[in-house]
């Protein structure tokens, strides 16, 4: 995974999650006083909003055979998505990128 697909991803949970009033890592998150760990949002009406940090922890694999057929796929937890070779002699190589996303879910009014 990407620095560019972690941003394009973002921006396509941005635009379809609008609609039903979710906000997706929005500009002006703050810590609720100096020296805080504790993050607020403050939207244009002056709501206070205590936003959520989605934790996402993702490896992208690729595996090569001894008789040379590769395959890929993304791990995001214990699940793997994409193709897999089987074979008795694999060698595996996995990257992984840990990052948090804040997010404001809609109010339940």
């Amino acid at each position: 995974m990407s620095l560019t697909q972690l941003v394009e991803g973002v921006t396509a949970a941005q635009k379809a999650t609008k609609p039903m009033g979710a906000k997706i890592n929005p500009a002006g998150i703050q810590p609720s006083r100096p020296s805080s760990d504790n993050l607020i949002y403050v939207d244009q009406h002056s709501h206070v909003y205590v936003p959520q940090m989605i934790e996402f922890d993702v490896a992208l694999g690729t595996t090569e055979a001894e008789d040379g057929k590769a395959g890929a796929g993304l791990v995001v937890g214990p699940v793997l998505l994409g193709s897999r070779i089987e074979s008795r002699s694999e060698a595996a190589t996995f990257s992984r990128v840990k990052f948090s996303v804040p997010l404001i879910l809609p109010s339940g009014d």
